[in-house]
């Protein structure tokens, strides 16, 4: 009898241990929920593009002590993990969105390792941390991130999930092929459209999803396009003119078609030919607009400049909603009337470009095209005041209601358009200023490079050269630009 006491006693006890335990692992779990709640409550409460570091900082930290708190508990306490790295992405995001790039690349990659057990977690959170860097202009780091997301969920068996995830990721082939620049790269180059190619094509002959089917043969044509394989790429459109014969799919497979009748064929009549039919057949798609565009760059370029000047026109009529269709509208009209000679018509829509689109390609270069042109034409003060005013365009441009990304397409032009007035000090100074202004841009590193080549070449001061390669070695320790300024300052040491 006092052994039966003794065993449902230790029963009873065991039972009271797992009841604790439960309960402690439900109210952990109950804490961490009610704190990632709290910390998307702050997330949904900042103002859209908000540059408020007191606001932002504070629900970064709000996520941030979700994962420092509860990470220990993420394999021990059931539904814990999914909360730690939802955090930990939703963070990465909030950085990401807020313009903290270099913080956001950190933490992606921190949640692509704790991340194991939920793949699409995984997957999103490396093919971010690789866009990021690209964005940034880290192309090795964005190179090397592709390809381990390649590596990782591109194998043969891995592509039907990862298709299922997100359908960009199909896409990183021909990413990676993209950032493989120079002549040097040919073949790094090749084998990734090739991976491409191959990917697509198993996908085609084994998937029954019509969607995933119809967007993985646009991709195949995409990767034959990049390879110059115009034949093979010709042949696969006209089997999709048959399976997708619709007003939606039509002008994009007619528009492939034109492309390769001119840049692969060179058959500008035949393109022409096509670009006209998407006019008249579909003219409320997409495409219509850069149909237009390329028809006219057809004219302009056999100099029929009536018909051009027609269809330019047509698009700044008909298609006032397209804002990139109006700007290269209008910036081919302003060619073409410097062309003919007529510069109070091109003058006119180079000053309409960059006051209406003023963080477009064309919005920059418009002030330097009318500096340009005074310049040409030998008439000092008239560039010299172009150029002021360009320079109070580019510097106007810099302000923080801008992106980052404009702002430093601004400085570049700012900087740019001091050196065509070979205003060398200022220049290098304005040059010397970026890494600093924008952290989270390394590319920026270069900045230093150029601006010691001014003062060494330009301006024959090779002690200040010096200095601005030794600012790099230090901002920039162990990176590649550094072990350039570090055998440019051995080199001009050297000299003396």
């Amino acid at each position: 009898m006092k052994k039966r006491m003794n065993l449902l006693a230790a029963v009873l006890l065991m039972a009271a241990m797992v009841f604790a335990c439960s309960s402690e692992e439900k109210s952990l779990l109950y804490k961490a929920e009610k704190e990632l709640f709290h910390a998307r409550k702050l997330n949904r409460e900042l103002p859209s593009g908000t540059t408020n570091r007191e606001f932002v900082d504070r629900t970064v930290e709000s996520y941030r002590s979700i994962v420092d708190r509860y990470s220990s508990y993420a394999d021990s306490v059931d539904g814990m993990e999914l909360i730690v790295v939802s955090s930990q992405m939703e963070l990465a995001e909030l950085e990401f969105r807020t313009g903290s790039l270099k913080s956001a690349i950190d933490d992606f990659q921190k949640a692509y390792s704790i991340s194991g057990n939920i793949p699409k977690a995984r997957a999103n959170a490396l093919w971010s941390s690789a866009f990021i860097s690209e964005q940034i202009g880290d192309i090795p780091s964005a190179i090397s991130l592709f390809e381990k997301f390649s590596d990782e969920f591109l194998g043969s068996g891995d592509i039907e999930k990862t298709s299922m995830m997100n359908r960009r990721y199909l896409l990183v082939p021909i990413r990676l092929s993209k950032l493989y620049l120079g002549p040097d790269m040919k073949n790094k180059r090749s084998a990734w459209l090739s991976r491409g190619e191959m990917i697509y094509r198993d996908i085609i002959s084994t998937t029954a999803d019509p969607s995933l089917l119809k967007e993985t043969r646009f991709n195949l044509v995409t990767a034959l396009l990049e390879q110059r394989k115009w034949d093979s790429a010709m042949a696969l459109l006209k089997e999709m003119e048959e399976q997708y014969p619709t007003v939606k799919d039509r002008p994009s497979i007619m528009f492939i078609e034109a492309k390769i009748e001119m840049d692969g064929f060179g058959n500008q009549d035949k393109a022409a030919s096509i670009l006209t039919a998407i006019i008249k057949e579909f003219p409320d798609s997409q495409e219509t607009v850069t149909a237009l565009l390329m028809l006219g760059q057809i004219h302009q370029e056999a100099k029929r400049y009536d018909e051009a000047e027609k269809i330019y026109n047509q698009v700044i009529k008909e298609h006032a909603s397209s804002a990139s269709g109006v700007v290269e509208a209008t910036w081919q009209l302003a060619n073409i009337s410097d062309k003919r000679g007529n510069w109070v018509d091109a003058s006119l829509h180079y000053k309409s470009i960059y006051t209406s689109f003023p963080t477009t390609f064309q919005g920059m270069e418009s002030p330097l095209m009318i500096a340009m042109h005074f310049e040409k034409l030998g008439e000092a003060d008239a560039a010299k005041n172009a150029y002021e005013r360009a320079l109070e365009h580019y510097d106007m441009m810099t302000a923080k209601e801008y992106d980052a990304g404009i702002r430093i397409k601004a400085e570049e032009y700012f900087i740019r358009t001091l050196s065509l007035q070979k205003k060398w000090e200022k220049t290098a100074e304005r040059l010397l200023s970026l890494p600093a202004r924008y952290p989270q841009y390394p590319r920026l590193a270069q900045s230093f490079l150029t601006a010691a080549s001014i003062y060494e070449k330009e301006l024959g001061d090779k002690g200040k050269a010096v200095e601005a390669l030794e600012r790099c070695v230090e901002m920039y320790p162990e990176s590649n630009v550094s072990k350039e300024a570090e055998k440019h300052i051995n080199r001009m040491k050297d000299l003396k």
